[in-house]
């Protein structure tokens, strides 16, 4: 009776302990961050972007939001510089939700003063459509896409382009995502350092979404590119924007 009760007494605590470790694993989702970029300003060599940098701190309760204001080589899509917009820190745990909203404003630097500095004028925008002709409403194009060749066009005949071969989509992925990665403190969450590869910016790139746009930017295009990260990819989410030269 004592074995049989030492027994049944083990097999409860190892269940406990079990069940235990299962919570504490849902209790702190992997590490991750989103990335989003809007344009503000260009002048003949660059474009200007706003960059939102969200970082779940590996928590479901904590979330800190980086901004940026970002220099964009408008021939090489590379991020040359990047200028500080401030900082949020939050935590949504009911014990903290008087006094652990934080806010930096350090360094910060004045967006309009650079613009005037850098002779950057401010960027107009409207994404392309396309007309719907059964509902009779405009929608947006679908005349561009991704798939593992690259970038596609489709023609007014229904054929298809491959108007940017993936290495030259890839290269411009790495060139505007990197530099901003190099930058990131990988010190300041209670698990999961951020490491990052290429392989997480582009691991579905056939499933990334092309916008193109209408913009004041002399003799370039302008593309969204918004793809989703798959897994325990570090990077979440994110949207950028490319920049091609279209002059002949």
């Amino acid at each position: 009776m004592a074995l049989y009760l030492k027994t049944g007494l083990f097999l409860t605590v190892s269940l406990l302990l079990a069940l235990i470790l299962i919570n504490l694993a849902q209790a702190t989702p992997p590490r991750y961050v989103s990335l989003n970029d809007t344009p503000v300003a260009a002048n003949k060599t660059h474009l200007f972007l706003f960059r939102n940098l969200s970082d779940n701190q590996g928590s479901y309760y904590t979330s800190a939001i980086t901004r940026f204001l970002i220099s964009q080589n408008l021939k090489t899509g590379k991020v040359e510089d990047h200028w500080p917009l401030g900082s949020t820190y939050e935590e949504t745990v009911e014990e903290c939700l008087s006094d652990c909203l934080k806010s930096s404003l350090d360094n910060i630097i004045n967006p309009f003063e650079l613009f005037s500095e850098k002779q950057a004028a401010p960027v107009l925008l409207s994404p392309k459509t396309d007309w719907n002709k059964e509902y009779k409403f405009p929608v947006l194009s679908t005349e561009y896409f991704l798939t593992e060749q690259g970038l596609m066009k489709k023609n007014d005949d229904n054929s298809i382009t491959n108007i940017l071969p993936v290495s030259f989509v890839l290269q411009r992925i790495s060139s505007s995502l990197d530099p901003t990665m190099e930058i990131m403190p990988d010190d300041n969450s209670r698990v999961d350092p951020l490491e990052f590869s290429e392989e997480s910016y582009y691991k579905n790139i056939s499933g990334c979404l092309v916008q193109p746009y209408f913009a004041n930017i002399g003799k370039f295009s302008l593309f969204s590119l918004t793809c989703e990260g798959e897994g325990d990819d570090q990077i979440n989410s994110y949207r950028i924007f490319l920049t091609l030269n279209t002059s002949k």
